[in-house]
């Protein structure tokens, strides 16, 4: 259980500076996103999100779960 707690919590990681690498080259690189990128950005949070919320609550699976879902919605 341990260690999918830090697994959720590595995706959240990786999820969150990939957002922050997005809005470092929106804002400090004047390159604007495409609609498809701002959609990708709300998906990121959303997986970020449910990762942490699954490794706090104790409930690992359910964030799990709803973090793929997410993902797969980008990918959509």
């Amino acid at each position: 259980m341990n260690q999918l707690r830090s697994l959720l919590l590595t995706i959240a990681i990786a999820a969150f500076g990939l957002i922050g690498v997005a809005l470092y080259l929106q804002h400090g690189r004047d390159m604007l996103p495409c609609p498809l990128c701002v959609i990708q950005r709300y998906l990121f949070l959303a997986v970020g999100i449910a990762c942490l919320i699954g490794a706090f609550i104790g409930k690992p699976k359910i964030g799990a779960g709803v973090g793929l879902l997410a993902a797969l919605g980008g990918l959509y």
